[in-house]
């Protein structure tokens, strides 16, 4: 064995390289940082250039252009419709669509999302083009400014968009058409008889916002649907807009070939008090499949809160013996949170 003379002097070496290797990655953090807001006051005053304008608007630009690139909205939401006005009557909104169109990439981010929030009426053709790009960043930028324009024709692009024609990632037009604060049940429930998976997908999602007995009726009839994924999406949005006329239906979905769409079932039921699907629910507790069991045990849990849940106990009772040892624990679990009912 070496003395510990010897021996210390390896780990102390160690100790220096760690400390120093630490330094090196902290200064070089530093330095990035700040090359990136160096960046960003560039990019604010090149703007800024384009147009000799007021000096309250000039620290406006200074403001929106430093703020994270999709947060500028909560900042811009601070002007007066007065003052977006004037700025519209300014030759800025045409500066910014050239900048859109021939800028470096996150100068076309930046503009487009100024040029949505002023609601250029001008630039909607140029943000049409823009939503088509190859690149996501850019297109999906293009979406989320024409989502503030809130007005049914780019809805229906913006709705055209969740085709599986396009790159864009479909979510991110779903949650801009989720903001726009318009009733699009009429467009997605044609969009929802469309071929196409992707889109009869988003448009089942979307229809959850709207409770009405015609998209009640629509969802219904889709959790036949040759596409499982739109079944799944038809009952978890009948888990929001559904009532007792769905009862046969979503009881029926429990019974699906594929697993999740038994699971948003399960959930479903519980979520509309379907209580004439417990037995079901307590098969599905024996599930092959874990997120179908645990589901199907929220949702007994949630039916077990309404009138119906001393019934629910007896039947819970009659089970506790279930030779599935997940189902015998579920059960009694259940019965244990709702001592109330017993």
């Amino acid at each position: 064995m070496l003395p510990w003379d010897q021996a210390i002097l390896p780990l102390l070496s160690i100790f220096a390289l760690l400390i120093g290797t630490t330094l090196v990655l902290l200064l070089g953090s530093h330095f990035n940082t700040r090359r990136l807001k160096a960046r960003k006051r560039q990019l604010g005053e090149q703007l800024i250039r384009i147009h000799k304008f007021p000096q309250r608007y000039q620290r406006l630009l200074r403001v929106l252009l430093s703020a994270k690139t999709y947060r500028v909205e909560a900042l811009f939401e601070r002007l007066a419709k007065q003052e977006i006005q004037q700025i519209n009557r300014t030759n800025i909104p045409k500066k910014l669509r050239r900048l859109a169109e021939k800028g470096r990439k996150w100068q076309r981010v930046r503009a487009m999302l100024l040029l949505g929030l002023l609601q250029d009426s001008q630039a909607v053709s140029l943000l049409r083009q823009q939503a088509l790009h190859n690149d996501r960043d850019l297109a999906y930028a293009a979406v989320a400014a024409l989502g503030r324009y809130a007005d049914e024709s780019n809805a229906r692009f913006l709705i055209s968009l969740l085709s599986s024609r396009y790159t864009i990632n479909g979510s991110r037009v779903a949650s801009v058409l989720e903001g726009m604060r318009l009733n699009l049940a009429e467009h997605l429930l044609t969009t929802l008889e469309l071929k196409d998976n992707k889109a009869r997908f988003w448009a089942a999602t979307l229809l959850g916002r709207y409770d009405q007995q015609r998209v009640r009726k629509a969802l219904v009839q889709h959790l036949d649907d040759d596409d499982a994924n739109v079944r799944a999406a038809a009952v978890d949005s009948l888990g929001r807009v559904g009532d007792a006329s769905c009862a046969t239906e979503l009881i029926r979905a429990l019974n699906d070939d594929v697993w999740y769409v038994r699971a948003h079932a399960a959930l479903a039921c519980g979520q509309t008090h379907q209580y004439q699907s417990v037995p079901t629910l307590m098969t599905l507790l024996a599930d092959p499949f874990w997120w179908v069991r645990f589901d199907a045990a929220e949702a007994i849990t949630m039916l077990m809160q309404g009138t119906h849940s001393k019934k629910i106990r007896d039947q819970l009772l009659e089970q506790v013996d279930a030779p599935d040892p997940f189902a015998r624990h579920m059960i009694t679990a259940i019965l244990a949170n709702n001592r109330e009912a017993v």
